[in-house]
């Protein structure tokens, strides 16, 4: 009876940057998302893997993956495991409690933030992983998301008087319009005295 047989599909993977712009501060969380189709028949599949592996400048925050269905409600978190890799992360799927969800998509959430060390006005990708055996054989998809940037800044300091006259070797350091002060670490403070403060940023022109 072909009516009640199960029809082999294919798995799929999506990830996308979900924010309307590319260029973000260090530290600042920066919105993903992976889109994942389970395939049919789920419950035959030996594993079923997604494996998040960031450019090195990024580093996943694992508190804030989210997995749901495409109604938006959360599924059953005995479904699923989350660990650390690295600066990415890891879900591995139980197969067995995804056969509600054959032939739908479910959405994996979660924030990434460019590290401090990272080098700026630079494009930094993120490439996601699905591995998974259907009993015949082991698979593998990839899909890479839109890049995102540092806002990177090219400083000149110049004579107070006369704005075309460069100077050279001027030591300076960077300020907001919040008046707060770019740290060696790539965060904002204030600070009293910028000039001797040593956990700011000293530029040379």
């Amino acid at each position: 009876n072909d009516s009640l047989r199960e029809f082999p599909t294919e798995p799929k993977i999506e990830k996308q940057l979900a924010e309307d712009h590319s260029d973000f501060d260090y530290g600042e969380g920066i919105n993903y998302e992976i889109q994942v189709t389970i395939p049919t028949p789920i419950s035959s599949y030996q594993y079923f893997k997604v494996i998040d592996t960031p450019d090195p400048a990024l580093l996943a925050d694992i508190s804030t993956i989210k997995i749901t269905d495409q109604k938006g409600q959360p599924i059953d978190s005995a479904s699923y495991k989350v660990s650390a890799k690295e600066n990415g992360f890891i879900v591995d799927f139980v197969p067995s409690k995804l056969v509600a969800y054959q032939e739908t998509q479910l959405k994996i959430a979660y924030q990434l933030k460019i590290k401090p060390d990272a080098a700026a006005d630079t494009a930094f990708f993120n490439k996601v992983l699905l591995q998974y055996n259907d009993s015949i054989k082991d698979g593998e998809l990839a899909s890479t998301s839109k890049e995102v940037l540092t806002g990177g800044y090219c400083f000149v300091k110049v004579d107070a008087n006369d704005r075309q006259s460069k100077l050279k070797d001027a030591t300076f350091v960077v300020k907001n319009k919040d008046e707060n002060y770019l740290t060696t670490d790539y965060q904002w403070k204030k600070s009293e005295v910028p000039a001797t403060d040593e956990a700011l940023l000293k530029l040379v022109s």
